[in-house]
């Protein structure tokens, strides 16, 4: 099997659906999703803060997203429904863990 160890690419801050476009092709509602809060700065058309929990199962994350949003900052753990959370601070904690994606969006740009 081959693993994808990261990737990372470039996108426009004007789409409002950055989250949708990113995890279009994963099925999100067959994973429960954690929202780091110290890397939580989604903005919501019409108010702050995207992700007011920090836990979501897979219909609600879905729901979320689906939401017009912008992304400055977030950090997003996904796991299966039966699967232990665990905090992930580096690669090897994440290839231990049983954290099956790993998304970090920074809105820095050079």
């Amino acid at each position: 099997m081959n693993n994808v160890r990261g990737v990372s690419f470039h996108v426009e801050q004007q789409n409002d659906d950055i989250l949708r476009q990113v995890l279009g092709g994963v099925n999100v509602a067959a994973y429960n999703w954690f929202v780091d809060p110290s890397q939580n700065e989604v903005w919501s058309k019409g108010s702050f803060g995207l992700f007011l929990s920090d836990f979501y199962n897979g219909r609600a994350f879905k729901e979320t997203i689906y939401q017009d949003h912008y992304v400055f900052m977030l950090k997003l753990q996904a796991y299966y429904p039966d699967a232990e959370y665990d905090r992930i601070d580096t690669y090897d904690e994440f290839l231990s863990s049983k954290c099956r994606i790993l998304l970090l969006i920074c809105d820095t740009h050079y």
